[in-house]
């Protein structure tokens, strides 16, 4: 996340709200949003985190354009999905690199993925900006709006998460959207261990048909006339 608000954008205001995955804060200026949170663990600790990071800000009722945005927020987080594609946001504290990296990762629709290298090329042309994509995604001020849990390693698994509960926040949200993950299984226990179960009866099965058949060739062979 990006440290502090200088003191130009400080001119802001934000809220506090409960959702399906816990309490979620934003801040708006009058030129978009300036940061939102994912949840930490109380509405308290989300109201300190943001004061925090976003100092001067002044806590009020959302109305219009940002109270339908956490209206679709909600939404979001409970299975109706939205990209939040034309939601404004006010980018002017932003180095140009990020500001683009974000531009190009809101056009990653939710149930999908992507990596850091295939955004690299989309800014630069070349898989050798995934570094500065990764550190643009550990400072992105607008989590879940510019969605950084969509983006994964080259590998197809997932690697850091800078917001409250790290991976296991990114897999949730992956699994909100429809794509789960299967490095997070802890996410999904019973899941995983239904699956676990089949994989070792399976293996069970298998193996005693190897052997079964494995003596029936044996018994062939023994019964074989000799030389």
């Amino acid at each position: 996340m990006l440290a502090r608000m200088s003191e130009s954008a400080k001119r802001a205001w934000f809220a506090v709200f409960d959702t399906p995955i816990g309490p979620c804060a934003i801040a708006w200026s009058r030129k978009g949003v300036v940061r939102f949170l994912l949840p930490e663990a109380t509405a308290a600790e989300s109201e300190a985190r943001m004061r925090a990071v976003c100092p001067g800000v002044e806590k009020t009722t959302p109305r219009g354009w940002v109270a339908e945005l956490i209206a679709r927020v909600k939404r979001h987080l409970a299975g109706t999905h939205d990209d939040f594609a034309d939601v404004p946001l006010d980018t002017r504290e932003l180095p140009p690199f990020f500001a683009a990296v974000y531009e190009a990762l809101r056009k990653v629709q939710a149930g999908t993925t992507t990596t850091y290298g295939a955004l690299g090329r989309k800014i630069s042309g070349s898989t050798g900006a995934a570094r500065a994509v990764g550190t643009a995604m550990a400072k992105n001020p607008f989590a879940l709006l510019v969605p950084c849990h969509r983006v994964v390693g080259s590998d197809g698994k997932l690697h850091g998460f800078s917001a409250p509960g790290g991976l296991a926040t990114k897999a949730r949200l992956l699994a909100i959207e429809g794509r789960p993950v299967p490095e997070q299984a802890s996410l999904f226990a019973e899941t995983a261990e239904a699956k676990t179960g089949a994989l070792v009866k399976e293996g069970g099965d298998a193996a005693a048909a190897t052997s079964r058949g494995s003596k029936r060739r044996a018994g062939r062979r023994m019964s074989m006339p000799a030389g």
